[in-house]
């Protein structure tokens, strides 16, 4: 609560902003999420509550939230985009690959330009949703024993593009935020910060992407 009150803390219309991660895991999120603005409210702070969705999506007023973040890259609708025949192609691709080198066993590849169409032509939730982008994906840093996720074709360019199109497609009642995974990712080959092979395109792409919008 400290942190929430400091005057630094980011804000939304006032109000400091706070994310849940996954509340559907917990024993009984809607009963801590009303602890915790009974605490917040208590020594004066009315905070903007929301949650994270990387798996399942629930309205945010189940748990007593404000919104839902539709959190990128969602492994469950990524999966959904291929069809049975493909999934079972690279199950049997990485049991072959498993078989000489180990630490890939289970690995999974990805297209990125096939996650930001996903990503794009996916309706909305009724409920207040607000969009997040990644720029690029590779954790087999955090997965020496096999079951790794990469996301191939990921450069600035598309994800400007993913950026801007995200970013027009903003409804009335959404808060007006966007979230981007992640600074410094690097365990996940996620990350906006400058890189030796990367520079400070990254950081460029999102500027760009921005002032398209006027943002």
């Amino acid at each position: 609560a400290p942190f929430l009150a400091d005057e630094r803390y980011f804000r939304w219309s006032g109000k400091p902003v706070l994310l849940v991660h996954r509340p559907e895991i917990m024993p009984d999120p809607s009963g801590a999420v009303r602890r915790i603005r009974e605490v917040l409210t208590s020594i004066g702070i009315d905070a903007l509550i929301g949650y994270c969705a990387p798996f399942d999506e629930h309205p945010a007023s189940e748990f007593g939230l404000d919104f839902m973040v539709r959190w990128n890259p969602n492994f469950l609708r990524i999966r959904n985009c291929y069809d049975a025949r493909t999934t079972k192609l690279m199950r049997i691709e990485g049991r072959l690959v498993s078989r000489v080198l180990p630490r890939f066993r289970n690995n999974e590849a990805f297209s990125y330009p096939m996650v930001i169409q996903q990503s794009i032509d996916e309706p909305r939730p009724a409920w207040p949703t607000c969009e997040s982008v990644f720029p690029s994906w590779d954790n087999t840093a955090r997965r020496d024993r096999g079951d790794a996720l990469v996301f191939t074709g990921s450069n600035p360019d598309r994800y400007e593009g993913w950026l801007r199109e995200v970013l027009r497609k903003r409804r009335p009642e959404d808060p007006d935020l966007m979230f981007i995974n992640a600074w410094n990712e690097w365990a996940e080959g996620c990350h906006l910060e400058p890189s030796l092979r990367w520079g400070r395109s990254w950081l460029g792409a999102t500027r760009a992407g921005l002032q398209y919008q006027g943002g």
